[in-house]
């Protein structure tokens, strides 16, 4: 079949802050080597990211929310996108779009569907994890952003690992050549000069720990530290009067949803997120990539987006007194705090997103104009690594 231009249909929930809105965003800026258009699906809304994306001339379709009232026509009005745009290659992304996605694009005819597990199954709606064996059927292959993950859906699903590829996601890093923050930052947001400064990124919600890192602030040897929480959620309200009531207003900073976290992992010196869920927690990379030491918790693929006691501290004990101690002895030893902020610069740089975005390129391409399959392995470095040595052919598109 000759190669030419593919639409590709990336379906999501919304376009809030997290990781996988964020990750998509920065791959759809990648340099591109192959014609692709990106259509970016949101099966609720838009969202705080919109903006990310316009700014990467990538159309936003808001279809509405998906109504348990109205499954039939909410899969009809995705069957009738697919047809009216023409598109090749559907990827799906968390849960439900999993579903109605892969459902949709495979009435409207769609030739290849991804679907992509993301986070651990454990945080997943109890009836999507018990039809996980028939929504993987309904795509070509299953893409998940670490092995601990990929390792879960075989387990847990039957899913053959041969169907399961994994792809890492990955850092602009052109971003971090410059992350000194602004020099009013600090004061604006009410830190404390000359204090250490504790930081989390990510939703306020209780699987992130921002609510174990308040308790642990209580516990610490280091009463001076500040904690600097960026990210908004359901939980904040409810931690910033805790914070409050515990007297600890002064020392837990909430800075709010930001577009760019850079500025603010700037004015950390340490990075903790006793997060649980995580499947590639993007959080973690970023942190590195801006040269700083990592405390997290070891549950799903958190293991893999560090490395420990060489980049950070991979906690098994998520308790407040186990993370206080933690903290306690990063702050206590400036000299281990250098060497694994350097460390974890050096681990961060290998996770490239321009690396991640051709992967994914090549992925849909083969996957399209060939119907060839990798078999199971890992994508990184802008390579994809195969069992017995093979390596994914790039198809060219001036064929």
């Amino acid at each position: 079949m000759a190669t030419g231009s593919l639409n590709v249909a990336h379906l999501v929930a919304a376009l809030d802050v997290g990781g996988v809105e964020r990750q998509l965003a920065e791959r759809f800026r990648a340099r591109r080597e192959l014609p692709v258009n990106n259509h970016v699906v949101c099966l609720l809304a838009g969202g705080f990211l919109a903006d990310e994306f316009e700014k990467s001339r990538v159309p936003i379709h808001v279809l509405g929310k998906v109504k348990k009232s109205d499954i039939p026509g909410s899969i009809l009005r995705l069957v009738h996108f697919f047809r009216k745009k023409r598109i090749h290659v559907v990827h799906n992304y968390l849960a439900d779009s999993n579903l109605w996605g892969a459902l949709a694009a495979r009435i409207a005819g769609v030739r290849v569907v991804f679907n992509s597990q993301r986070q651990t199954l454990g945080i997943e709606p109890y009836y999507l994890v018990k039809a996980y064996p028939v929504i993987a059927a309904l795509a070509d292959r299953v893409l998940a952003v670490s092995n601990a993950i990929a390792d879960q859906v075989n387990r847990r699903c039957g899913i053959r690992r041969n169907r399961i590829l994994v792809v890492y996601n990955g850092l602009d890093h052109e971003r971090f050549n410059h992350t000194d923050p602004p020099a009013e930052l600090g004061k604006k947001i009410g830190l404390r000069e000359n204090v250490p400064v504790v930081g989390a990124v990510g939703r306020i919600e209780p699987r992130k720990g921002q609510e174990i890192l308040v308790q642990a602030a209580s516990k610490m040897r280091n009463g001076d530290a500040c904690f600097l929480f960026v990210g908004g959620g359901v939980d904040r309200e409810r931690l910033e009067a805790k914070a409050k009531a515990a007297g600890l207003e002064d020392r837990v900073i909430f800075a709010g949803n930001q577009s760019d976290v850079l500025p603010y992992l700037a004015l950390m010196d340490i990075f903790a997120m006793p997060s649980i869920g995580e499947g590639m927690p993007n959080a973690f990379l970023e942190a590195q990539a801006a040269g700083l030491p990592v405390i997290g918790y070891d549950d799903g693929g958190t293991k893999e987006a560090m490395i420990p006691d060489k980049t950070g501290i991979l906690l098994k004990d998520r308790s407040p007194k186990a993370v206080a101690a933690a903290i306690d002895g990063l702050i206590d030893d400036a000299l281990l705090r250098k060497r694994m902020g350097r460390h974890a610069r050096e681990f961060a740089a290998t996770f490239d997103i321009k690396a991640a975005a051709a992967i994914y390129e090549r992925l849909y391409y083969s996957a399209y104009y060939r119907r060839e399959f990798p078999r199971p392995g890992l994508c990184c470095g802008g390579t994809l690594f195969l069992d017995g040595g093979n390596v994914l052919r790039l198809p060219d598109a001036k064929q």
